[in-house]
């Protein structure tokens, strides 16, 4: 009976964890939270005492409050689920830097190309020449080859950060983590 190798291979990118698109929307969504919490911070301080909203729903919680159905709790978890979505992300960016052995350059390159705040209100996404121009300003010179290569190298860690290294397509992730750690 012959052996149907494609239905063996998982899809190279799900549906549910697409990093490349995450990355791409970072920005926009650090800069929407950073607003929406300038926006309601005086609030919070002038009626509750805080302007954390983690702190703030904790306190509620350890009083037994809850404000069940309202806005405010709506708003107030949706600001707390972005920013715990933003602080797995950066925290999974840090494993990357601190883990690999090239994890500084593949975080310069994943810095300046989706990470880093705007320089001015209107900065468009950067283009490859001005990502390989503030990486050199770092001290990782790269040609254009070089960053492409890099750069998808640097995704597909941060994938495998993110999501695990469960499916096939990262083993070979998992085999450069584990030579590099032979290496040290």
């Amino acid at each position: 009976m012959p052996i149907n190798k494609k239905a063996d291979i998982a899809p190279k990118h799900s549906v549910y964890h697409n990093t490349k698109k995450l990355l791409r929307i970072y920005r926009d969504i650090t800069k929407s939270h950073i607003e929406s919490m300038e926006a309601h911070q005086e609030a919070y301080i002038e009626e509750y005492g805080t302007a954390d909203v983690s702190e703030y729903l904790e306190l509620l919680e350890d009083a037994g409050f809850s404000f069940e159905g309202t806005k405010l709790e709506h708003h107030a978890r949706c600001m707390k689920r972005t920013q715990e979505m933003l602080n797995y992300m950066n925290n999974a960016v840090q494993i990357v830097r601190c883990t690999h052995i090239d994890g500084e350059r593949f975080y310069r390159l994943l810095y300046h190309k989706y990470l880093a705040p705007p320089r001015h209100e209107k900065e468009k996404p950067l283009t490859v020449a001005v990502v390989l121009e503030r990486m050199r300003e770092d001290g990782h010179i790269l040609s254009i080859s070089e960053y492409r290569t890099a750069h998808g190298k640097a995704v597909e860690l941060l994938d495998a950060v993110l999501w695990g290294y469960t499916s096939k397509e990262t083993i070979n992730i998992l085999n450069t983590f584990l030579a590099g750690e032979e290496a040290s």
